[in-house]
């Protein structure tokens, strides 16, 4: 199964814009939560602030790349592994 690469690549007035690299494949779709979210951390960034209140941070992201790690290994092992935190 080949590796899918989604991009955003346009945020504006309540809508976003997507696609699929390398398929052709682009829509535009409306996605209120992450809009207001969207709009909070260009606000940040503006300001230059570091955090935003309820906003991923580093941690949590290396916590989602290790499930997705595991995940893959697993499908390729088709078998469970451990994930080490």
């Amino acid at each position: 199964m080949a590796d899918l690469y989604v991009l955003i690549f346009s945020v504006m007035k309540g809508k976003i814009q997507i696609g699929i690299i390398g398929t052709g494949f682009a829509r535009t779709v409306q996605i209120p939560a992450f809009q207001a979210f969207a709009e909070e951390i260009i606000e940040a960034l503006k300001n230059g602030e570091t955090n935003v209140e309820n906003g991923a941070t580093f941690e949590d992201g290396l916590k989602v790349q290790k499930v997705l790690d595991a995940a893959r290994e697993s499908n390729n092992k088709h078998r469970t592994v451990e994930i080490n935190w």
